[in-house]
């Protein structure tokens, strides 16, 4: 692996990290506008096994909002 290489792939690893720990950050405080950062436009949701539902593809931020008014106090 050439050192060009090295640095892309760790690069990219530190991104993949930066948004699952803000995913995290984002459920523990709260913080929807951080949480909808971390998703894409469009986003599968697959709770099959816990509802009998099967997987759904869903805009971002209608998940957001659902997320938001079922997780908040």
């Amino acid at each position: 692996m050439t050192p060009q290489a090295k640095a892309e792939l760790l690069w990219e690893r530190s991104e993949i990290e930066r948004v699952m720990l803000n995913f995290g950050r984002a459920l523990d405080r709260g913080d929807w506008g951080l949480y909808r950062n971390c998703l894409s436009d469009r986003i599968k949701v697959d709770f099959e096994r816990l509802t009998g539902f099967p997987e759904i593809d869903i805009d971002a931020d209608a998940w957001t909002l659902f997320a938001e008014l079922a997780l908040s106090p």
